[in-house]
């Protein structure tokens, strides 16, 4: 794909499970391996992206990479961190391993609890009421423990929010989550 009048482009290459794009705005190359931008997915057998990875300027290798993995449910369940790569597919000296983040989820696909693999440090939610009727209220804790509070109707539309702080409730004013549900 070549836009003519300033010979800018993007050249795609399928596989059977990756698709490796090439792509030029400022140089433009004679061959498309000489791109400045290059970047590959590789997709498991229910076509969802699993690995991904590209150039990184400015970094010491010169690419990154990212690690996707689901569970049954097709939902991601674990994901590391963008990691700095060499061109030979090796982490960098300060990067041994990949981080992930884990996330568990309940019995009706809400998330429960988001654990940061390098560093132990996990943000939970908890759900109280059943929704149905418009009392669903949602309590999330991030890494260091604060918390908020958001109350949605029955069709999910979040009408007000809270922060809490050291128990006490304080009103976060936004027009969209103040408003009178009729």
């Amino acid at each position: 794909m070549t836009t003519a009048n300033t010979g800018a482009y993007a050249h795609y290459v399928y596989g059977p499970n990756y698709v490796l794009t090439y792509a030029s705005v400022n140089n433009v190359a004679a061959n498309f391996y000489d791109s400045d931008s290059y970047s590959v997915q590789h997709f498991d057998g229910a076509g969802r992206p699993y690995a991904a990875a590209g150039y990184h300027p400015g970094s010491v290798g010169g690419f990154k990479a990212q690690v996707t993995y689901y569970d049954v449910m097709g939902r991601v369940m674990k994901q590391s961190n963008p990691t700095e790569f060499t061109a030979i597919g090796r982490p960098q000296a300060t990067m041994r391993r990949l981080d992930f983040t884990q996330q568990n989820y309940d019995w009706k696909g809400r998330p429960l609890v988001t654990t940061h693999l390098a560093d132990g440090t996990q943000k939970y939610a908890t759900y109280g009421g059943c929704g149905c009727a418009g009392g669903e209220v949602v309590t999330v804790t991030d890494e260091v423990g604060r918390q908020r509070k958001g109350y949605s109707d029955a069709l999910g539309r979040q009408w007000k929010s809270e922060i809490l702080n050291d128990g006490a409730s304080i009103p976060l004013r936004l027009a969209s989550t103040m408003r009178a549900i009729k």
